[in-house]
């Protein structure tokens, strides 16, 4: 009987993670269509961002085969904040980047790279930033 409640709760956090594409996608789609309405106005740059750390991060989780709730749970966020996360309708703070990073045990800058599956817009939204490099002397 438990590995049936196994079954059952898999399969609902299934069809949850096709809803949850299901509405980003359409988020997308209606972000393109306003595209011509937005141009390339602050507005439309900030929400482009929010879309793509929006499916980079869905990736990881299917990646990393853990739900939004069991993030959330990781990382000692609410539910809700993570949803409007994953939902594009929150701006990310630098310290959530951080926490979610932690979460998954990766950089932040593994946020912000293309995801491998293909599900991120194909490009980074952050570019990649070299690390200054240090000379000889101590301070």
């Amino acid at each position: 009987m438990t590995a049936l409640y196994q079954r059952v709760g898999a399969i609902r956090e299934e069809d949850m993670e096709q809803k949850r594409m299901k509405g980003l996608k359409a988020r997308i789609r209606q972000a393109e269509m306003a595209d011509d309405a937005f141009g390339e106005t602050e507005e439309g740059k900030a929400l482009d961002a929010r879309m793509d750390f929006a499916r980079n991060l869905l990736a990881l989780l299917k990646s990393y085969k853990i739900s939004q709730a069991e993030l959330s749970r990781r990382i000692n966020m609410k539910p809700a904040q993570m949803s409007r996360i994953v939902n594009a309708k929150d701006n990310v703070t630098i310290p959530t980047i951080y926490r979610i990073a932690d979460g998954f045990g990766v950089p932040p800058s593994r946020l912000f790279q293309e995801t491998p599956q293909g599900t991120g817009s194909g490009r980074s939204i952050a570019p990649p930033v070299k690390a200054p490099q240090r000379s000889g002397t101590a301070f």
